[in-house]
């Protein structure tokens, strides 16, 4: 994701990360007043790199709702043992692992910044902005979820079911995820939605 050499720094990221670095340069009062492209001059010059990584662990409300609304969609269409299968994998991180200071000092890295942040959910953003409809929000953010778990869904389903009917019960599972996501019980849990990221800027010593 991202590349160092001599005085150059290439950020490479995802739309999402985008998101993420704006919101950070709308936290930090540090970094707040200077624009992205000064930034990225500026750690040039340091030798910084800068690293959005997510998800991270807490134990303040997060993504939890989502997996419970995934987990509640597949109940009544899966068989049990389909159901015990489907699993989504995850390791959060700390920032006391992504700081360690002896991985550090065998890199020859050092801390310029690290810090975490919690953001809303920027397709919910949208919505509550007016920028989106109710049924585009659940469309979209059905397609996010569906994105990091249709994989796993898939792999969990009966190998005696043919490629037709596994089609068939996807379409049937994130069908009735949608209509979960956009249900007033739903978007309630939307409101305690935060993703928390780490950000981490390091300086070659």
């Amino acid at each position: 994701m991202i590349s160092h050499k001599s005085s150059n720094v290439k950020i490479f990221t995802s739309l999402f990360n985008l998101y993420i670095i704006r919101q950070i340069f709308k936290k930090d009062p540090v970094i707040r007043h200077i624009t992205q492209l000064e930034y990225a001059y500026l750690l040039s010059i340091l030798g910084g790199i800068l690293l959005c990584i997510g998800p991270v662990y807490t134990k303040r409300p997060s993504t939890s709702h989502s997996y419970q609304n995934l987990y509640c969609s597949v109940l009544d269409i899966l068989t049990s043992e389909e159901v015990l299968n489907f699993n989504l994998v995850a390791y959060h991180r700390t920032l006391d692992e992504l700081t360690d200071e002896s991985v550090l000092k065998e890199t020859n890295f050092e801390v310029i910044v690290a810090d975490e942040m919690g953001m809303e959910q920027p397709i919910y953003a949208n919505h509550k902005q007016g920028k989106i409809s109710l049924n585009e929000y659940g469309k979209k953010y059905t397609d996010f979820v569906r994105s990091w778990s249709e994989a796993s869904l898939n792999s969990a389903l009966d190998t005696k079911r043919d490629e037709q009917e596994k089609a068939k019960i996807i379409e049937e599972v994130y069908s009735e995820f949608e209509r979960r996501t956009k249900s007033n019980e739903g978007l309630k849990l939307m409101e305690l939605y935060r993703n928390h990221v780490h950000y981490v800027i390091l300086r070659k010593t």
